[in-house]
């Protein structure tokens, strides 16, 4: 806080166009920490308007790689009709960049070429010398989206060295958060036990007080959790979807609703999952309140709502149907 002060005292003296490009860069990032989407847009169009100032390239770089990462955050599906695949008809563009774009948009066979394309054309002492920030989190999330085993066991070795700190690519230009989180990605694919890794981003994430980074890690974890803990997995998916949803993430809410290949019974939601493992153990509409920090009458509904789906006539019935479509833990 006091370093931000002390920018804006700088920014006010010297009337400096480069250090409003600064303070805006800095304000976007910590806007969308905070999941704070409209605002970090805001500081965005900022550095945009201060562009004409600067005679190179990177101002405008900078502004569209914070634009990117809002917009991914929010939806990319108004240029979902202009990215084919045909990577000859994108010359110029930014490898990376292109990567996460066809992660993001479920594109697994060309996402899948670019990847082994960006891991064989270069060493790995090539790799480390630009492994900051972006291109760890973008090339962790095509791993963990193709699930290929070979290139998660040769980034979780470079990425390790990483482990408890924060990636960031430039001068928090884009903010990435907790390495471990992309390294209990990787664990994931590698099928190693990665909860070491998700409990140290969580515990960075509250730290740096980031609501964006704790709802991916959220999201990410239940992911892995699903293989061995699904009660557990169903709650930190239904904490992840919420937050989400205050942010307005729909990013955040895809990974967090996704099951892989055991979708969810009869329509159910995270957190009508989660109330129903709560029915299983016996707690009544006041506990099940207090566990999960909702209103009695919330909880009710979300009881009548299970009801109704899956067809039970009393809780009884609805904690044997979560018994036998398992799930909750045995």
């Amino acid at each position: 806080t006091s370093e931000m002060g002390d920018l804006y005292q700088v920014v006010e003296q010297t009337d400096e166009p480069f250090h409003r490009v600064a303070l805006h860069g800095l304000l976007c990032s910590r806007a969308f920490t905070k999941g704070e989407y409209e605002q970090a847009l805001g500081h965005v169009d900022a550095v945009f308007e201060m562009a004409e100032h600067f005679d190179d390239d990177p101002i405008v770089g900078m502004e569209g790689a914070q634009r990117f990462m809002i917009n991914r955050e929010t939806g990319l599906d108004d240029i979902r009709p202009f990215i084919t695949g045909d990577r000859s008809a994108e010359p110029g563009s930014w490898p990376l960049g292109m990567l996460s774009i066809y992660t993001e948009l479920g594109m697994r066979d060309v996402a899948s070429e670019l990847l082994d394309e960006l891991m064989a054309t270069e060493s790995s002492d090539q790799v480390v010398a630009r492994f900051q920030g972006a291109s760890a989190a973008f090339l962790s999330e095509a791993v963990a989206f193709t699930g290929d085993r070979a290139h998660a066991e040769k980034l979780y070795e470079l990425l390790d060295r990483r482990s408890g700190t924060n990636l960031i690519w430039g001068h928090f230009v884009m903010v990435f958060g907790s390495a471990d989180r992309y390294l209990g990605m990787l664990a994931d694919v590698l099928g190693r036990d990665a909860s070491e890794h998700f409990d140290a981003a969580l515990e960075m994430d509250a730290s740096m007080g980031s609501t964006q980074h704790r709802a991916e890690t959220l999201a990410r974890y239940s992911v892995h959790l699903r293989k061995t803990d699904e009660r557990r997995a169903w709650r930190l998916a239904a904490e992840a979807n919420d937050l989400g949803r205050l942010m307005g993430s729909s990013r955040i809410c895809r990974i967090a609703e996704h099951h892989d290949d055991k979708p969810a019974p009869d329509g159910l939601t995270a957190r009508e999952i989660e109330v129903l493992g709560l029915v299983a153990e016996g707690y009544s509409n006041r506990e099940i309140a207090g566990e999960l920090f909702i209103s009695m009458n919330t909880a009710a509904n979300h009881i009548k709502n299970i009801l109704i789906k899956t067809g039970c006539s009393n809780r009884t019935q609805a904690a044997r149907y979560a018994m036998d479509a398992q799930l909750i833990r045995r």
